[in-house]
């Protein structure tokens, strides 16, 4: 790869440009992207808020063309919210993606019914689902819930298109009527999880447990899953050291009554304040998920000059060319250049030269910031 391939030259970004008075916002946002070898690509975007009612419209495209457009809608009244979201992908032209949602919250206790319907294989065609779940608020330290999928999961999907991607929160997995696929029954409290799904006709689809026990500066987390492939039992020996803190993240497999399988060490992460700073790094052996691929291991050092300002400094490690081989190397900086306006910039430089340069603009007005 030769210097400056696939850089950024430019990355300029305007947003929340808000206005705020009488219970009414508005918000606007912009933002370009600049590359040497590709296609120029930007977004715009607008908010209105007023006072219970609130809609949202962004357009994304390359060059002079737009690729896509989602619209949203939201109202909450007295503990109640009702939602809608379309998105289109107008280089087809053709819909992409519907959603309805409505919320009810009675103190901690939580209802949500979604309906989704999206074109998960780009042929035109939406595929419809449902999800539900009604339970404590998971941010709780102790509380339940069940869910029920009916042709739809609560997981991030993207949506596929000429040169671009766009992200919906929702997956219909269904056809064009509910097809029940699990129920889920979840449980916690400090130090303890439950979860078991379950699916019809075939009952018991997965069952998890998982815990932390700590001693003094010693902790141990555990995870125990019982699949329809298998047992799996996961430990996380670490230490806990302040605000610092190193976890070895391991997988022991095993069969009844007792029989070892299998061990491996999956990977190692390491949380330590040095001074002011902050530095992490997390090294991952088997793809576990620590760190993004291609990479295996990240460290990050995180300085604040002063209130607003921030100094971040981030290595990539891989195993593309030679074991252990540095990959880049990421640079940013971040202030607040008075009340209302925020600055950033970074670059990214391989082994070849410099990668991308990105820089942004964050301007704030009005009472509702």
């Amino acid at each position: 790869m030769r210097a400056l391939t696939r850089a950024a030259l430019v990355m300029m970004s305007l947003g929340a440009l808000c206005v705020g008075c009488s219970g009414v916002g508005v918000s606007l946002t912009a933002s370009w992207y600049l590359p040497v070898d590709d296609v120029f690509t930007w977004e715009a975007g607008a908010g209105l808020h007023v006072g219970p009612l609130s809609t949202t419209s962004l357009l994304t495209g390359e060059a002079n063309v737009p690729l896509w457009n989602a619209w949203s809608a939201e109202a909450r009244s007295h503990g109640i919210s009702a939602g809608w979201l379309l998105v289109w992908d107008t280089a087809g032209p053709t819909m992409r993606y519907v959603q309805a949602d409505v919320e009810g919250a009675r103190g901690n206790l939580v209802s949500k019914l979604v309906w989704a319907w999206a074109d998960t294989d780009d042929d035109g065609t939406l595929l419809f689902g449902a999800w539900a779940r009604v339970g404590w608020l998971d941010t709780l330290p102790a509380g339940w819930a069940a869910a029920v999928d009916l042709g739809a999961t609560p997981a991030e999907q993207e949506l596929l298109g000429p040169a671009r991607t766009f992200t919906v929160p929702y997956t219909p997995t269904g056809t064009a009527t509910l097809t029940f696929q699990r129920v889920t029954l979840s449980a916690w409290w400090p130090g303890w999880e439950f979860e078991a799904s379950f699916t019809v006709p075939l009952g018991l689809e997965r069952l998890r447990l998982a815990g932390q026990v700590r001693v003094g500066p010693l902790a141990l987390a555990w995870e125990q899953l019982f699949t329809r492939d298998g047992l799996s039992l996961t430990l996380e020996p670490g230490i806990i050291l302040g605000r610092s803190g190193l976890t070895v993240y391991t997988e022991l497999a095993w069969e009844p009554p007792l029989r070892i399988t299998g061990f491996r060490v999956l990977g190692l992460t390491l949380e330590c304040a040095v001074g002011n700073a902050w530095l992490d790094a997390a090294l991952d052996l088997v793809g576990y998920g620590l760190v993004e691929a291609p990479y295996y291991f990240r460290g990050n050092v995180r300085v604040p000059i002063a209130r607003g300002t921030c100094f971040s400094l981030t290595l990539w490690l891989s195993d593309n060319d030679i074991l252990w081989g540095w990959s880049k190397t990421d640079v940013e900086l971040s202030a607040d250049a008075g009340k209302h306006v925020s600055l950033s910039t970074g670059i990214s430089v391989g082994p070849e030269g410099l990668l991308s340069w990105k820089a942004g603009l964050t301007l704030r007005l009005g009472s509702s910031i």
